[in-house]
Parts: C-alpha cells; sequence; structure tokens
C-alpha cells in the first residue's frame, strides 16, 4: 500500500497571493492617511488665511481714529465697508500686486487717510507671505470689488470691479500642490471676505 505524502507549508502561489492581498491593504492605508494629512494642512492653511483676512478689517476700524506715537488723534474718514468716497479708493486694487514699503510709516507719523489705507494695506501684505510658513510665491492677495464674489486663482483675482462693498481674497498654492489636490479632488485653496460696512 502506497502512502501520499504532502508537504508542509505555503506553495509558491498562495505566497504570491497573499502578497498581492497585503500590499493592496497597504496601498489602500497609505492613500487615505494622505488624503486625512492632506485634508488637515488645508483646514489649518484655511484657518490661518482667514485670520489674516479678519485681521485686516479689524485694523481697517481701528484705525478710523488712529493715535500716532506723539499722542495726537487723526480722525479718519474711512468706511472700510464702502468704496464710494474717495479716501476708500486707496484700498481698491484690480490686479494682485506686491506689498511695496509706505512712503510714510503711520505708526510713528500722523497720516492722511490714503497713506494710512495704503499703510495698512502693505503692512498686512508683507505679513501676510513672510509669516504664513508658504512661499511668498505660492500666496496672492487683493481687496478689490466685486459684487460678484468670484472665486480667485493663482493667476487672476476675478474681481469684477462693481459694487460698493470692498472684498478681501487670498489664495495660495500649498506645499504639496499636485499631492493635495489630486488627494483632495478639488482646487479650494482660497479664503474671500467681505469687509463689512458701518
Amino acid at each position: 500500500m502506497l502512502k501520499t505524502f504532502k508537504s508542509a507549508g505555503f506553495s509558491l502561489i498562495e505566497v504570491m497571493v497573499a502578497v498581492a492581498i497585503v500590499s493592496g491593504l497597504g496601498m489602500a492605508i497609505y492613500k487615505l492617511q494622505l488624503v486625512s494629512l492632506a485634508t488637515s494642512q488645508q483646514t489649518i492653511t484655511k484657518q490661518l488665511m482667514l485670520q489674516y483676512a479678519d485681521n485686516l478689517v479689524n485694523q481697517m476700524y481701528a484705525h478710523e481714529n488712529f493715535i500716532v506715537a506723539s499722542g495726537s488723534n487723526t480722525g479718519l474718514g474711512l468706511m472700510p465697508g464702502y468704496s464710494s468716497n474717495s479716501s476708500n479708493s486707496a484700498y481698491v486694487e484690480t490686479n494682485y500686486s506686491t506689498a511695496v514699503p509706505p512712503t510714510t510709516d503711520c505708526s510713528t507719523t500722523s497720516c492722511t487717510d490714503n497713506q494710512l489705507a495704503s499703510y495698512l494695506l502693505n503692512t498686512w501684505k508683507t505679513n501676510l507671505t513672510t509669516k504664513a510658513n508658504l512661499p511668498s510665491a505660492n500666496i496672492k492677495a487683493i481687496v478689490c470689488k466685486d459684487s460678484a464674489l468670484g472665486v480667485p486663482s493663482m493667476s487672476s483675482p476675478n474681481c469684477n470691479g462693481s459694487g460698493t462693498q470692498l472684498v478681501i481674497k487670498i489664495v495660495w498654492q500649498p506645499h504639496n500642490y499636485d499631492v493635495e489636490s489630486s488627494a483632495l479632488l478639488s482646487s479650494n485653496n482660497y479664503v474671500m471676505l467681505r469687509v463689512p460696512g458701518r
């Protein structure tokens, strides 16, 4: 009587199938982790940009009665939420522009309405591009008139220039743009904030 013995262990095909299954699960977990990290990074950056936009709104209002270093008050006629009068035109831009050093330092010198608006806008843009933990070329910001609230892109602020209410728009490109965009299936790296009127 002949006895057949089955060898113990796994065949090569079984091992290859097991490796393929484990590899597939590993890739799925990796993609899920990537989406989670990209979403977290986007949320944190968006909160930071909203804080910067809100900070500019607060500065517009806080400096309506600006106190210079000498202690004298300069009452300003700015109505930050509206652009109908000439003093507000200093805030309004039509295209992206980089921050330029203000000709007058309004933190130590008495300023006119237009000088103060220019000082606030340029100081805000400088802080935004130097302290937001992104390369300065990866952030675009503008204060414009836009009744349609068009979605900004890195190439265009999409401001129609109509209406009287000012809108702050910030758009940015993440550190790992391709990975985050493909993982999130969207390009949602912008914030828009209307400047409320009084």
